[in-house]
């Protein structure tokens, strides 16, 4: 049911059926590389806390964990196997600044009812999220308020709750000097009201395209035009910036940019042009 590889100089578990997470570690060596040393840059003080909503198997979180070792990071999965195994993959690596929180972040606290994807089943369990059709389990749902107030960068990843999430952070949206990391809503109206609390709360907003492999990938680089990743916003509070030079996002529906010049960090990573 589980398989394993090594990637980011750290070992990992991962359902043997998962489609995308764990093949990518697994042919790369990576995964996100990208997102993950924009994460680290974004945390340039000595330390603070680092806050990841929907972890998955610790993907994201444990290298910057291993790269920050001075910064507490709390790690949040709804799904209880994925929690079990980024559990397991946080003691196995000896990271000891690392919390796993097996919860759902959304507006309020409240027991929540989360579709339970079997850990059996070959299917992208990074999509695992409330729109997925599956059993569901009683799981308890917190404001991120409660769990982290003190975040200083948060990374986002919940397949279209990011509202919900947003919506239990007002007092760290109000302190303002949390950096915000989010998948972009594909809703509209989701995206509407993720683009509007952000700027409610000053910050500016900014294009971020994280592939999940790179042309320098430490294990069989990319190759080819099709690059497979996510499209991000970054939002940035005032008086802290962006770290990278990125694109800004000037309205919630505007498409993601689809030309290299957007991405300019990605140089580093082999791609061009």
């Amino acid at each position: 049911m589980l398989n394993s590889t090594r990637a980011s100089g750290l070992t990992f578990l991962f359902p043997e059926g998962d489609t995308v997470v764990g093949p990518t570690l697994q042919a790369y060596g990576e995964f996100a590389q990208p997102e993950v040393d924009f994460l680290v840059e974004a945390a340039a003080a000595p330390e603070g806390r680092y806050l990841d909503v929907g972890a998955n198997i610790g993907a994201i979180a444990l290298p910057f964990a291993r790269r920050r070792p001075a910064w507490k990071v709390t790690a949040i999965e709804a799904h209880r196997g994925l929690a079990a195994i980024l559990a397991a993959n946080t003691h196995g690596n000896h990271l000891a600044n690392v919390d796993v929180i097996n919860a759902a972040a959304g507006p309020t606290r409240a027991i929540a009812e989360f579709p339970l994807l079997s850990l059996d089943q070959k299917v992208n369990f990074g999509d695992s999220g409330f729109h997925r059709a599956a059993a569901k389990t009683p799981v308890l749902q917190l404001p991120l308020d409660e769990i982290a107030s003190d975040a200083d960068v948060i990374k986002v990843d919940v397949q279209g709750f990011e509202a919900e999430v947003l919506r239990g952070s007002t007092a760290i949206r109000a302190a303002g000097k949390a950096i915000w990391f989010l998948e972009t809503p594909a809703d509209a109206k989701a995206r509407a009201e993720v683009f509007d609390l952000l700027r409610a709360a000053r910050c500016e907003l900014f294009w971020f395209f994280s592939p999940f492999g790179t042309r320098r990938s430490p294990r069989n680089p990319v190759e080819g035009k099709g690059v497979g990743g996510d499209a991000n916003w970054v939002a940035v509070p005032p008086g802290r910036g962006a770290a990278w030079p990125l694109t800004p996002v000037r309205d919630a529906q505007e498409p993601r940019p689809g030309h290299a010049d957007a991405y300019p960090y990605l140089e580093r990573y082999g791609f061009s042009g």
